[in-house]
């Protein structure tokens, strides 16, 4: 009779394993579509074109726009802003208007062209370029962004064309 059980709690147990392999199979092969589906999907190749290019800044390969000409989406743009602040970082302040200039140019969101605008504006502040800074400041018209360059028209431009230096 104990032998009747023991092959019964083997049995049992080599059921158990079995049944849980055969849904491990299952769920494998659902990512494993799933993941099939997902690579022919823009948004998935936008991230992996922005990854690739994430790796390439981090590791210094290049940090030009020529890299990125080829892709005209979000990403690009966030990538020019990225290599624009570097250049800020690194006091290249024309080679970073550069960027800015090119993002502005391939951005199709106009929220996303306010801020780039935004950021021209600030950089040539720095520069004390005040007369082009006004001029873009004052060509910003989303509901928003209108507020905070009307700001800082009426308070960093004003403090900087009182205290030129």
């Amino acid at each position: 009779m104990s032998l009747f059980k023991i092959n019964q709690y083997i049995f049992k147990k080599n059921i158990f394993i079995l049944l849980f392999f055969f849904i491990f199979i299952l769920i494998s092969i659902f990512f494993y579509k799933k993941y099939q589906r997902n690579k022919n999907d823009e948004l998935y190749q936008s991230f992996q074109i922005w990854k690739d290019m994430k790796k390439k800044l981090e590791n210094s390969e290049y940090t030009n726009f020529y890299a990125a000409k080829e892709h005209k989406n979000n990403y690009t743009v966030f990538i020019l802003l990225g290599i624009a602040k570097i250049n800020v970082e690194n006091n290249k302040f024309e080679e970073a208007l550069v960027y800015l200039n090119k993002a502005f140019l391939l951005a199709e969101d106009l929220n996303l062209k306010s801020l780039i605008a935004l950021r021209k504006a600030r950089l040539m502040l720095q520069q004390n370029d005040i007369e082009n800074a006004e001029n873009i400041l004052k060509n910003i018209t989303r509901p928003g962004w209108k507020e905070l360059a009307h700001y800082i028209l009426n308070h960093d431009v004003h403090f900087k064309k009182t205290h030129k230096t």
